[in-house]
């Protein structure tokens, strides 16, 4: 699947109540998103990703802008054969409802923790963030 945009001005706009994902992306599958902005408008994720903790699989990500999450603007979960990269990522303005949020949350796969990585990985180049904190686990 393919969804491609014409760059910064298009737009997919969350107009629900709270709950899922503007855009929900279900694995192991094959999937381009580009060239496209998309806004939970502090009520949902924009794009969430399930069952992609496959050996071999990837994400990839450039001149990501990620604004006013609810949970985490960038948040990788239990990942333990998946690479992602992002480069050149902005992540900004996530709220807890008592100030700022978590702006990117990496939490590591089972095996991992158990002391067996199967070489997943999380790396991040370049890129800015603004009014919201960090947390690793």
């Amino acid at each position: 699947m393919q969804i491609v945009g014409d760059g910064y001005h298009t737009r997919l706009n969350w107009r629900g109540t709270s709950g899922a994902s503007v855009l929900a992306l279900h694995g192991p599958s094959k999937a381009t998103v580009r060239e496209i902005s998309i806004e939970g408008n502090g009520l949902v994720d924009g794009i969430s990703a399930d069952k992609i903790d496959q050996v071999g699989s990837r994400v990839f990500g450039q001149g990501v802008v990620l604004s006013y999450s609810v949970q985490a603007n960038f948040f990788a979960d239990q990942l333990d054969n998946t690479e992602v990269e992002m480069r050149d990522l902005l992540h900004q303005y996530t709220t807890s409802g008592s100030g700022p949020g978590i702006g990117v949350k990496v939490v590591g796969g089972p095996l991992a923790e158990a002391g067996n990585p199967q070489g997943g990985a999380i790396n991040l180049y370049s890129g800015a963030s603004s009014g919201e904190i960090l947390l690793t686990k």
